[in-house]
């Protein structure tokens, strides 16, 4: 190859054919760029498409459920108390007992009856036909704040409704269910439903609206009824957690579904309290309440949840007693 003259700078032309390979490799690789551009918007759209189709099905499905219910029905009294049971329970979390400290008293339950005088109650005609459709169901939740919850709840284990709906087929938004370890009858003394905190808004998707007071003191009642009794259901605290991080602030053990004492369930109650974003305090929670928990994931890292937890209405409250009682006006709660 020849060299240039001494003291000219070399020529850095590209010839027409480094030219026209350039161009041809810019080319490809715009329609590289282009093709990958495309197939994200095809997979977004794609994605989207899906869940809006798992919504619009999880919402066809309720709307279906809702008429097999009869969900026009006049909302049920809360039952009578039954025969309290001073066995303990299974699971607890007590605290610990101390020096000179009064000794913790069995906790009665009030639904929580054994033996032939309280043999298990025949199933509630109403459910008959979501049963037939789906034998896992195990009940009907309405939070008459938030008006999508108004669907059917099942039970399983902990993972199948995570991802399949009431038809049990394939669905992201999953099913409202009941915990793998609570029982329905004789009933524990803490109930916990989950359902996906979805952002169209739908399960347990609009939750959250109930960390305002002023959203639960408009209407503060939550039905739950169940294959065997009916239950209204008042907040008495509001709770963003952390589950993961024992050493956290913020960190609440709230996996416990029955008492054996009364000082286990104070120390959770206590608990509840510190940690509610809303204050509830009017709302007195006694040791023979049944307790009912809504929750759903808060966070992408999975780390928090969000609950609302609540304690059944007694035989001696009206509606009309708890909204005065229990849920005045913001100035008062604050005085």
């Amino acid at each position: 190859m020849s060299q240039p003259p001494s003291g000219q700078e070399p020529d850095h032309r590209y010839t027409p054919r480094q030219q026209k390979t350039g161009k041809m490799n810019l080319r490809r690789a715009c329609f590289f760029l282009a093709g990958v551009f495309a197939l994200l918007l095809i997979y977004g759209g794609g994605q989207l498409l899906l869940k809006h189709r798992d919504t619009e099905r999880t919402e066809t499905i309720h709307q279906e459920n809702r008429a097999l219910l009869g969900t026009d029905e006049p909302i049920a009294a809360p039952a009578p108390s039954a025969v309290p049971d001073p066995s303990p329970g299974p699971e607890e979390t007590a605290a610990p007992e101390t020096a000179g400290s009064p000794k913790s008293t069995p906790l009665p339950s009030v639904l929580r009856v054994k033996g032939p005088a309280s043999p298990r109650p025949a199933i509630q005609g109403k459910f008959d036909d979501l049963i037939a459709k789906n034998e896992d169901t195990v009940g009907w939740l309405k939070t008459e704040a938030v008006y999508r919850i108004d669907f059917a709840v099942v039970q399983r284990d902990n993972v199948f409704y995570m991802n399949h709906d009431f038809a049990q087929a394939s669905n992201r938004e999953g099913t409202a269910f009941l915990d793998e370890s609570n029982a329905l009858w004789p009933r524990d003394d803490h109930l916990m439903i989950y359902a996906h905190n979805m952002k169209s808004g739908s399960m347990f998707g609009e939750l959250n609206s109930l960390s305002s007071y002023e959203t639960i003191r408009r209407n503060p009642f939550t039905v739950f009824d169940s294959l065997y009794e009916n239950g209204v259901y008042i907040p008495f605290a509001v709770v963003n957690c952390d589950v993961t991080d024992q050493r956290s602030d913020n960190y609440f053990n709230f996996y416990i579904f029955n008492f054996r004492t009364a000082a286990a369930f104070d120390s959770f109650i206590a608990r509840a309290r510190a940690l509610s974003m809303v204050d509830l305090r009017r709302v007195d929670v006694q040791v023979d309440d049944p307790l009912l928990t809504l929750l759903t994931c808060y966070d992408d890292a999975n780390r928090t949840r969000f609950l609302v937890m609540l304690r059944k209405l007694r035989p001696d409250e009206t509606r009309e007693s708890v909204l005065r009682d229990c849920f005045p006006p913001a100035d008062a709660v604050s005085e």
